[in-house]
């Protein structure tokens, strides 16, 4: 058996975590070059400061330079993973015997549970860290006797 189809799995992983860790540096990177250039507009323009208006056009006029990336969904990634390695161990079941049946089959199982695993703990990290009804309601309630004071 060929062990680099064994290993090929590993390696699409590892491509992918190394693709989301070089992205959300990226993105960090981004974010803190945005800030960089609105302190130093407000740092040439300090009556920036005075008008909101004219602050937001400068913030958006320094957030336009810097292209907009999306957010990953690691639901979808995970699904395809998964979707993958089914056809992987599909084709390794159905070549029945090889070295390229069992590679395509343990490849494609190592893919699915991978993949899975990824979805469904993205799904339970959204749902555990997503806003509550209680929140807001003691939020709104909070500013309401503020208000009245």
């Amino acid at each position: 058996m060929n062990p680099v189809l064994l290993l090929f799995p590993w390696f699409l992983v590892g491509a992918l975590v190394l693709y989301v860790l070089t992205r959300a540096i990226g993105v960090v990177w981004i974010k803190y070059q945005v800030r960089i250039a609105v302190l130093k507009r407000l740092e040439r323009e300090p009556d920036l400061l005075a008008s909101p208006k004219r602050m937001e056009t400068a913030v958006s006029e320094a957030a336009a330079r810097y292209k907009a990336y999306s957010r990953q969904d690691f639901v979808l990634t995970g699904l395809i993973l998964a979707i993958i390695g089914l056809c992987g161990v599909g084709l390794g079941l159905e070549l029945r015997s090889g070295s390229l049946a069992v590679g395509a089959y343990v490849g494609g199982f190592v893919c699915a549970i991978l993949g899975s695993a990824l979805a469904l703990l993205t799904i339970f990290f959204r749902w555990t860290t997503r806003p509550r009804f209680q929140d807001y309601a003691l939020k709104d309630e909070s500013q309401h006797n503020e208000e009245n004071e």
